[in-house]
């Protein structure tokens, strides 16, 4: 499976969102970037389309800066899978009130989150501990 997400900052804090208690969308109960399946488009397009259908913003593909990729195995529709995460960072005024439409909205520093890649989906984990624990 090929998904897009999307790490969302402002200023020193990370928008992630922790999902409900749905089993079969995966990651249920866990904290995950904003994104998710590329379907008949680009990767780019894939996370430009996601954050607006998932939150308050509209970002356009010159918002997004690729950071690279993560390859995880996670759930979904209640069975494992395969997916390769394609990461895209999202930089978001700090005026700007965002909202979650999906999840609950969940604001951390790095330092925090480093701290609960546990409580995190499998690709949100992966791409705090690869791509941004070092930045």
């Amino acid at each position: 499976m090929k998904i897009a997400l999307a790490v969302l900052q402002q200023g020193d804090d990370y928008l992630l969102q922790k999902r409900g208690n749905i089993p079969k969308i995966g990651g249920a109960n866990l904290i995950g970037l904003f994104g998710g399946k590329i379907g008949d488009e680009t990767p780019l397009e894939a996370v430009c389309r996601e954050v607006a259908e998932e939150t308050n913003m509209s970002p356009k593909p010159e918002d997004a800066t690729h950071w690279g990729e993560v390859d995880v195995t996670s759930d979904h529709n209640l069975e494992k899978v395969v997916v390769n995460a394609q990461i895209f960072h999202i930089k978001v005024a700090k005026d700007f009130e965002f909202k979650a439409k999906e999840g609950e909205l969940v604001k951390m520093t790095k330092e925090q989150a480093m701290k609960q890649l546990d409580s995190m989906t499998p690709g949100t984990a992966a791409c705090f501990r690869q791509l941004i624990g070092d930045k």
